[in-house]
């Protein structure tokens, strides 16, 4: 459904712009299935990393799930009203945002600013 969508779009696009720049039509045509093949390249190559499957490489064999470490203890807790994975979404983000060096820039230096408005 997507591809119908993206199509219905993308061809009359390419055709108005070919002939914006005094191109003929097929030159609209060929963008849009040159801008098709690359997408679908870059969606192989990305899912081929994921799954760890490289050229000259055999994918990576699964490995075993080893137990939390002490300090993850955020991601045992649930959250009421939400599902299990909801709630390990929700925590494993603010996990990471609670470990993000620019947000701890960001909170020292509002802290600061408050800090120096207030002893002036």
């Amino acid at each position: 459904m997507a591809a119908i969508t993206l199509a219905a779009y993308l061809l009359p696009a390419g055709l108005g712009d070919a002939s914006l720049a005094n191109l003929p039509p097929e030159a609209g045509l060929y963008a849009c299935l040159f801008g098709a093949l690359g997408l679908l390249r870059a969606y192989r190559l990305t899912l081929n990393f994921y799954l760890g499957a490289e050229p000259g490489r055999a994918a990576k064999q699964r490995q075993p799930v080893s137990r939390p470490a002490s300090g993850s203890w955020l991601l045992e807790q649930t959250l009421p009203g939400l599902p299990d994975d909801t709630a390990g979404l929700a925590l494993a983000t603010f996990r990471s945002l609670l470990r993000a060096p620019e947000l701890k820039m960001a909170a020292k230096a509002t802290i600061r600013n408050e800090v120096s408005k207030g002893a002036s």
